[in-house]
């Protein structure tokens, strides 16, 4: 981020946009991961307010891990996974003039996870349809 300003926001202003996993309510061997995240998302906020405006991972811990996400799915209160371009498509609108008087704050797209506490088991699913780029046929869909 400090060279980002440095090589070009500094004279032309711009946002940055750092994306991290949910790191919240914790997850069982993985503190070293949920600390890094945690001061990735800390110094976004401390530095929003100074000079600057504002599936890969689970390859990194074995074949053991490769379900770790379908696994939550009973604690996604819509019931699904998000798709990648939906968080994408969280990030455009932060990256578009429309998000200029956004800064420092955090957005989460997690289909309501990070509400569900667990204490109360989620009621019935969303009926949402996920947001793709393109249909079957590879054509794009002008949603955006």
């Amino acid at each position: 981020m400090k060279e980002a300003y440095h090589q070009w926001m500094r004279e032309n202003g711009g946002s940055v946009v750092n994306v991290i996993v949910n790191m919240y309510s914790g997850m069982p061997g993985m503190s070293h991961s949920g600390a890094a995240r945690a001061g990735v998302e800390n110094m976004t906020k401390t530095l929003a307010g100074n000079s600057i405006k504002s599936d890969s991972a689970v390859t990194n811990y074995g074949s053991a891990n490769s379900d770790i996400f379908e696994r939550n799915i009973p604690n996604i209160p819509l019931g699904r996974l998000g798709k990648t371009e939906e968080v994408s498509a969280a990030v455009c609108y932060l990256l578009s003039p429309a998000a200029a008087f956004i800064s420092g704050t955090t957005i989460i797209v997690d289909g309501a996870e990070f509400l569900h506490t667990g204490r109360w088991p989620t009621s019935g699913r969303d009926n949402t349809q996920p947001y793709t780029w393109a249909d079957d046929s590879g054509d794009p869909k002008s949603k955006l």
